[in-house]
């Protein structure tokens, strides 16, 4: 069953990543280190080598396992339920003694205890990585089930104790009523105390960014970047396929003509350059293709703000083409248009 459901977690975490440029290890790594850095270092751009990040999170290993836990139930604090009870819960379900009926004797199942440290796990390593919370917000439904399953073993308990005493007491009432205690007592104030926070700086800035775009070339077409919430804002599709790299002429000439190609719909087009400090696996810059486009293509707008820089550009395709031909010459016959949709 492990194995079969490591290789469904491959498989799924495989074709998510489909639609994106292939990560190499070293990328890996890199992003890796920039991540302990940016939340163990004082100096502003400081970089780390693989070993020393790694060096800096093991380091925090001391006392990262009660913080990870004491992160994860904190959104789960709230209502009637008392802090130590609710850590006692935890653990307890984790555990789950008594869940597992023998005949009429109670036992214990190591199975479920193991999937749960299992997916739990990840949580103390992502505490020793200082990562952000919401990095951890994928087991928030399995610390919520550990606490109910400590309320039933609790129950389970106590229901074999009431059931020497009566046999005629209905087999698993009390370790039930726990469980439906902490639905009423949890669920419903969590869903009491859920607020909407306001939108981010960035976020206002893609979607004034997205605006201008909307009024200049109107919805539907593309946009070329790797910023999803840009090109929604823009109501456009983000068409590039991968990062340009490389900055001799030639390699530049044939991202021009790439993105000509892979941006849909006809006329000129946006072209967003951002500026920012931390960047994911898949849209790293490539400055040289930045300032080839600045210099020959008329600038719609600049929004700054404290995370990001963008710069938003016309690519008219007409000259996006005759630029790309310019610098790449012959070579450009290795770009090859996708073909015409076939019509039923």
């Amino acid at each position: 069953d492990l194995l079969a459901a490591a290789g469904l977690g491959w498989w799924v975490w495989r074709w998510m990543l489909s639609g994106y440029p292939p990560i190499s290890g070293e990328q890996v790594l890199s992003v890796f280190a920039e991540g302990a850095a940016s939340h163990g270092r004082q100096e502003q751009g400081a970089k780390l080598g693989f070993a020393a990040a790694s060096a800096l999170v093991l380091s925090r290993a001391d006392g990262a396992l009660t913080m990870s836990v004491a992160r994860g139930l904190a959104g789960l604090s709230v209502g009637t339920v008392p802090w130590g009870l609710l850590v006692a819960l935890f653990w307890l379900g984790v555990l789950g003694p008594g869940l597992r009926r023998d005949g009429s004797r109670l036992g214990w199942d190591w199975r479920p205890a193991a999937w749960l440290l299992a997916f739990l796990a990840p949580l103390v390593a992502l505490e020793m990585a200082r990562a952000p919370e919401r990095y951890a917000l994928y087991a928030r439904p399995l610390l919520y089930l550990a606490v109910a399953r400590g309320a039933a073993s609790l129950g389970a308990g106590l229901d074999a104790l009431v059931r020497r005493w009566w046999g005629r007491w209905p087999s698993g009432l009390l370790a039930f009523l726990p469980a439906a205690w902490l639905a009423g007592g949890l669920v419903a104030p969590m869903k009491a105390a859920w607020s909407l926070y306001p939108p981010t700086e960035k976020g206002m800035l893609l979607r004034r960014a997205g605006e201008a775009m909307v009024e200049r070339f109107g919805p539907g077409g593309g946009i070329a970047t790797f910023n999803r919430d840009l090109a929604f804002h823009a109501r456009r599709v983000a068409c590039l396929s991968a990062p340009c790299q490389g900055e001799d002429a030639a390699v530049l000439g044939q991202c021009l003509e790439r993105i000509r190609v892979e941006c849909p719909g006809e006329g000129a087009f946006p072209y967003a350059a951002e500026q920012r400090d931390r960047r994911g696996f898949g849209d790293q810059p490539n400055a040289a293709l930045d300032r080839l486009i600045a210099e020959h293509f008329e600038e719609l707008g600049t929004w700054a703000g404290r995370e990001i820089t963008l710069k938003v550009y016309i690519l008219e395709r007409d000259a996006l083409r005759e630029l790309a031909v310019a610098l790449a010459g012959d070579r450009l016959r290795a770009v090859h248009p996708p073909p015409p949709p076939q019509h039923r």
